[in-house]
């Protein structure tokens, strides 16, 4: 742990491994890497090993490095050496890292950018390894922490390569990713601030750890026990099995699940469309596919592409479930049953009877309260001093589970006090989440069911301000989101020539996929009742513009101007908003009687292009 005593920097490392231990370390710049400390700031009985590194013997368990915060590296590296016999030990992300200082946003930033843009050898094992290497330096900065968010993003939308002239081994990247989920499940406990990047980040990273060799292992048994052909070796010629066993061993990634589940599809149905279908469902295009491959020279896996149509081997069907799951051990981590039956070793009883029932039920109309009175009893888990992975996992996929089944209900049609029933349970649901303001909002929402005479005009009245005050907290929130992350992801995307089409509505994207969209839609819809119950005025602002000057134009709708430019300032009164309408440039008011929540698709735009909203 690193901590500062007056103008001083000082980083303490502790091991309990047995027997003589030494630390072979130097200081560290995320660019450049390794570089030799000063004399002055070596621990006593150190040894200068080379230009680059010392070596340190721990003493009493640890050592400690002292260093003025002026003179302070970027960070410190090392792995670990223990004698007789000799055996050497590093960290989950390649060398042992502690950061000295907070990331700046600019040099994360450039740092990802140069390495996903510019670097000749880079996979996704080198990309791992960077946001391991970064997570706890960019805790206390909401910048850095949107360039780490933005990076797994465009890595989970394969818009970064899987490798680019590079190979690596299935254990290495889920050692890796074992690391980069515990630093995530860290940076929730210990840094409040964090909470939400946390969250965000472990949604969309795989748990890791498993053991990375059994897929290869696995692959190469099932080939066997079923007579495929096997380089030389004679069998069933499946060109399918062939490349995407070259794959596994040289290039296996989270989408080898979705691979393996689009050919189970197709060996129970023989479809082929069932296959390719499936894969681009999920994601993988076939220009994807076609790009599958190795890297060149003792890099060059000879795979060119996972291209070939399977041959259809349905007595292959069990094995490759069971391969799956295998997969899953390493590469999974959003499945309900998957984090259910990892968590549950370190959970009580009482909490895992709780998680079968919902395993058990997870369709039934009463299933969003059990996950609500599981999360409850979870939060005790994850805030921990340093936190617990497979209960944080766990939680964000409750909370996934949880806004799958409120989406179900249609709230046009729910009365009025199960709206505000449904509303009170997702603030809570978002409370648990988020934390601060929203443990207020949810106390106000709780006082207001408590009033007496509800549905009267001045409870009414005291239910529109309460609807508006969660309303706001959650558009500002996700408004923040959006701004942190939209500039960094338009970047990135510019540096490595990504698509337009995946830049234009990316932070849009993110704020309306997290769970909490829900509690906006469920606002909206509430928040007619109330108007109605305290005979308020019909008219809502939904951007912060107060006033707009411009030409009167009346239409249905706006589908006619999409995509067009106006040369004079426009009011535009609609009749009909969907809510996924882009504003034109030079409109600058929207009219219309259409109700709309405040993370709807135009709500977001009339925000950030400072245009006038009215509903």
């Amino acid at each position: 742990e690193v901590s500062k005593q007056g103008g001083t920097l000082h980083c303490v490392i502790t091991s309990t491994v047995p027997g003589q231990l030494w630390m072979h370390w130097g200081f560290a710049k995320r660019d450049t890497g390794w570089f030799s400390p000063p004399e002055k700031f070596l621990p006593p009985d150190t040894k200068k090993i080379d230009d680059k590194a010392s070596q340190s013997p721990f003493k009493d368990g640890k050592i400690v490095i002292s260093v003025p915060e002026k003179e302070a590296p970027e960070a410190v590296a090392f792995v670990l050496k223990k004698d007789g016999p000799e055996e050497w030990f590093n960290g989950p992300g390649g060398d042992f890292w502690i950061a000295f200082k907070p990331m700046d946003p600019d040099g994360i930033g450039e740092l990802i950018v140069q390495r996903e843009a510019k670097s000749t050898h880079w996979s996704i094992l080198d990309r791992m390894r960077l946001v391991c290497e970064n997570v706890k330096a960019v805790a206390e900065s909401p910048g850095g922490c949107a360039w780490i968010y933005t990076l797994l993003r465009f890595n989970q939308l394969k818009l970064v390569p899987l490798s680019r002239q590079s190979n690596y081994q299935s254990k290495d990247l889920a050692h890796t990713q074992k690391g980069v989920s515990l630093a995530f499940a860290a940076l929730y406990a210990r840094y409040p601030e964090a909470r939400v990047w946390a969250r965000m980040c472990i949604t969309i990273v795989p748990r890791g750890g498993g053991n990375g060799d059994a897929i290869r292992l696995e692959i190469l048994d099932i080939m066997r026990r079923h007579g495929i052909k096997e380089g030389h070796r004679p069998g069933i010629e499946d060109k399918f099995i062939e490349e995407w066993h070259q794959k596994l061993h040289t290039n296996c990634a989270p989408d080898d699940i979705i691979i393996a589940e689009a050919y189970i599809n197709f060996l129970g149905t023989g479809n082929p469309d069932d296959y390719w279908g499936y894969l681009k469902g999920h994601g993988l295009s076939w220009e994807y596919m076609c790009g599958i491959g190795g890297g060149k020279g003792s890099a060059n896996s000879g795979l060119a592409g996972l291209t070939a149509t399977p041959m259809h081997l349905p007595q292959l069907t069990d094995d490759i479930k069971h391969l799956r799951w295998t997969l899953m051990q390493v590469h999974g981590g959003a499945d309900l049953d998957f984090m259910i039956h990892k968590a549950a070793p370190g959970l009580d009883g009482e909490l895992n009877g709780i998680l079968g029932e919902i395993q058990g039920n997870r369709h039934e109309w009463w299933i969003p309260g059990k996950i609500m009175e599981a999360r409850r009893k979870l939060q005790g888990y994850l805030e921990n001093d340093h936190g617990h992975r497979d209960a944080l996992m766990l939680d964000v996929t409750l909370e996934q589970w949880f806004k799958v089944n409120i989406e179900k209900a249609k709230f046009s049609d729910m009365s009025r006090e199960d709206l505000l029933e449904m509303a009170v349970l997702v603030c809570e649901n978002t409370a648990l989440s988020y934390g601060g303001q929203f443990w207020s909002c949810l106390n106000q929402m709780h006082h207001l069911k408590g009033e007496g005479d509800q549905w009267s005009e001045r409870w009414a009245k005291l239910g529109k301000a309460t609807v508006e005050r969660v309303a706001l907290g959650l558009q500002r929130m996700m408004d923040d989101i959006y701004t942190l992350v939209q500039p960094k992801a338009e970047r990135l995307g510019k540096a490595i020539d990504a698509h337009e089409a995946y830049l234009t509505n990316f932070g849009e994207e993110v704020v309306r996929g997290l769970p909490s969209f829900s509690l906006a839609q469920i606002l909206a819809a509430l928040d007619g009742h109330m108007r109605h119950a305290g005979n308020m005025g019909v008219w809502e602002q939904v951007s912060s513009v107060q006033s707009a000057v411009g030409e009167v134009q009346v239409m249905d709708d706006m589908v006619a101007i999409q995509g067009q430019t106006f040369d004079k300032p426009k009011v535009l009164v609609v009749r009909r908003i969907g809510g996924m309408e882009d504003i034109p440039a030079g409109v600058t008011c929207v009219v219309t009687r259409s109700s709309m929540d405040v993370l709807s698709h135009i709500a977001i735009r009339a925000r950030n292009q400072g245009v006038m909203l009215s509903t």
